[in-house]
């Protein structure tokens, strides 16, 4: 839990931005008979998938700027701001599915799991360094990793050789 928390510290970021790299690059270097990759790019998430923050979500969000650097025919965004893991599998997994049944997928992304961590930013308990056994962050972890699994689970199920990439978070709790 501890070590988890490091790993999405700074380290999970450069992961996450070294996998977006290699994404860009696989992606980048293929093509298809019916041309560089006529096909789409599948968003699931939280607000930064769906763009919060960026000036116009739909252009600028990080999703519609790899769409576009990536010439995928279209991005099938499904993110929502505030989604947690478990909001991912209620809400956006089905709706995903409609693009990923076409068989056309050139990629999925998912960001998510920081809203489930974030819950935990208002316990006093949660704001010592070392987190003490009273914040429930271990059981926190737990829980997304299984919904992560199950989110992985379900998409590879669909998906078999579309690559899949999670971005990671910022260690919430660093500095506590």
């Amino acid at each position: 839990s501890n070590a988890m928390l490091g790993f999405l510290g700074g380290l999970g970021v450069l992961v996450a931005l070294g996998l977006l790299v290699y994404l860009v690059a696989v992606i980048g270097g293929g093509s298809s008979e019916s041309g560089p990759y006529q096909s789409i790019y599948v968003s699931l998430g939280d607000s930064i998938a769906a763009g919060s923050g960026a000036s116009d979500p739909e252009r600028t969000g990080f999703p519609a700027l790899l769409a576009s650097d990536e010439g995928v025919a279209s991005l099938h965004n499904v993110a929502v701001a505030g989604a947690t893991t478990q909001d991912v599998i209620d809400g956006q997994l089905a709706r995903a599915l409609v693009a990923i049944n076409t068989g056309r997928v050139a990629f999925i992304t998912i960001s998510a799991g920081g809203n489930d961590l974030g819950t935990l930013m208002g316990n006093q308990a949660c704001a010592r360094d070392p987190v003490p056994d009273t914040c429930p962050l271990d059981k926190q972890v737990v829980t997304v990793e299984a919904n992560m699994r199950s989110i992985l689970g379900y998409l590879r199920e669909s998906a078999l050789r579309t690559p899949i990439v999670i971005l990671a978070y910022p260690n919430f709790f660093s500095g506590t």
